[in-house]
């Protein structure tokens, strides 16, 4: 859609161990999950996007041979499920007959919301 202005599918850390997470060009502030201090590599916060997939990933690389296709497979599995969810979404907005800023607002909610629902489901 128009109002979006386009997606970007952001990941943290090892592209092949995180979930990219869809974001709408439009979202007009950062998922807590996500957002600037929430977490770093000094400081551990437990529903951090940088820090969920960092164990996730720090876990498998020493036990690859017994999980790390199962985390792969997890990983796609997701993001399969996101592309479907993006893809109704902007069906949604497509033929909506809100205003370009209440599109947006709806476009925004939608990036916060699965980008913070990914992060608790991946702790």
């Amino acid at each position: 859609p128009k109002c979006a202005g386009g997606v970007i599918w952001f990941g943290v850390d090892d592209s092949s161990l995180s979930v990219r997470t869809p974001m709408y060009a439009c979202t007009d502030k950062a998922p807590a999950t996500w957002a600037y201090g929430n977490g770093d590599t000094w400081n551990y916060a437990k529903r951090a996007s940088f820090w969920a997939f960092n164990v996730v990933a720090n876990f498998a690389y020493s036990r690859w041979d017994l999980v790390g296709a199962e985390v792969q497979q997890r990983v796609v599995a997701r993001e399969t499920k996101l592309l479907e969810q993006v893809a109704d979404m902007n069906n949604q907005v497509a033929s909506s007959k809100a205003s370009g800023a209440a599109l947006a607002q709806q476009l925004s909610n939608f990036s916060i919301t699965k980008a913070d629902a990914v992060v608790d489901e991946w702790l």
